[in-house]
């Protein structure tokens, strides 16, 4: 089995793939092997009302990779955690459900940079449930759906997304965004809370607008309460750090997965 497991990397929402080209390439250059899917939830030619479809997409990205005897780490960003955590469901030692042979990888664990981490058969708008996190949003009003079903960002972008970055990188960055279905944050199809079978490093980026650093830290407090196993390290950037601090983040990621190496090592 390949000393270094597959890093499966999840975009967010309005983002496609290339939101990690700068960190992909830098981990790429130190032998990782990476893999970015597109998900099945933005750039698509007609709104999505489930995100079952993204996960099963996801799971089989994921099963690719443990039956040719790969572990992998899942990296998530922003609404890829509601994927990236519930497509894991099965292929961990806690929970093999999935995998096939003794010669299969698992996943070994989960990072967040940062990331939504839903409870079972929850969507996303049921965060907004848990105390104190609607006072953490940097705005009441954050989206609206358009007439096509699409949601329409009600925030400027360069401040939502990119405050961290010169603007000149902002505006560029902002005319690559893709359309993003405004029923999946109510979708719950075949979400699971996979961050009870996994370690969990969660990344708290303090410049986030999008999810604000209170915001990060309630949803990290939620799975621990719900006795999850979560480490947090903190850096000073936006929502989306593996553009602005690439080499920070490819740092947090690194460290992670050698922790969950050294777990995984550990006679059970």
């Amino acid at each position: 089995m390949p000393s270094t497991p597959t890093l499966i990397l999840t975009h967010g929402s309005w983002h496609t793939p290339a939101y990690w080209d700068k960190a992909k390439a830098i981990l790429e250059s130190e032998g990782y092997k990476c893999i970015a899917p597109q998900l099945l939830y933005t750039d698509t030619d007609k709104p999505v009302a489930s995100i079952g479809p993204a996960i099963e997409s996801l799971r089989e990205v994921i099963a690719t990779e443990i039956d040719a005897g790969n572990d992998v780490v899942m990296v998530n960003h922003s609404f890829g955690g509601m994927v990236g955590c519930s497509a894991i469901k099965g292929f961990t030692r806690k929970n093999p459900s999935n995998i096939k042979h003794d010669s299969s990888g698992h996943v070994l664990g989960l990072v967040q940079t940062p990331a939504y981490a839903p409870r079972s058969n929850n969507a996303l708008i049921d965060l907004y449930a848990v105390p104190g996190y609607v006072e953490s949003l940097s705005s009441q009003d954050q989206v609206r759906p358009t007439e096509e079903g699409y949601s329409e960002l009600l925030r400027e972008p360069a401040g939502f997304f990119y405050n961290d970055l010169p603007s000149e990188e902002a505006q560029e960055l902002i005319s690559k965004l893709v359309k993003f279905s405004f029923s999946l944050g109510m979708s719950s199809d075949g979400v699971y809370a996979g961050w009870l079978d996994v370690p969990v490093w969660y990344l708290f980026c303090t410049l986030d607008q999008a999810i604000t650093l209170k915001g990060q830290e309630i949803i990290s407090q939620v799975c621990r309460d719900d006795g999850a196993f979560v480490t947090t390290e903190v850096l000073e950037a936006g929502h989306s750090p593996a553009i602005s601090k690439p080499r920070d983040v490819v740092r947090f990621i690194e460290h992670a997965t050698e922790s969950f190496r050294t777990m995984a090592s550990i006679p059970r």
